[in-house]
């Protein structure tokens, strides 16, 4: 529950990305029991469904979603590579 209202309260200020890879981050380790062996997975398996749903919804689908600094920084590469 916590988690969830964490989200909902950071997501303006963080934006989606950020938001969402330390919700998958944090809920992913409370639900292993905070074990070891299984951090590195955790975020890796976090930033690959964080970045991908950005990919997904807002390149792909062109949904606007709260922005924070990494959908700036990716706006600013993408302006800089020639893209829109």
């Amino acid at each position: 529950f916590g988690l969830t209202l964490g989200y909902i309260f950071f997501i303006d200020w963080l934006g989606f990305t950020t938001t969402t890879f330390l919700f998958l981050m944090f809920g992913m380790m409370l639900l292993s029991g905070w074990q070891r062996k299984n951090k590195r997975l955790i975020v890796i398996l976090s930033a690959v469904l964080s970045v991908g749903g950005y990919l997904l919804f807002v390149v792909a689908f062109a949904r606007r979603f709260p922005e924070g600094p990494f959908e700036q920084l990716f706006k600013a590469i993408v302006s800089s590579l020639g893209g829109a």
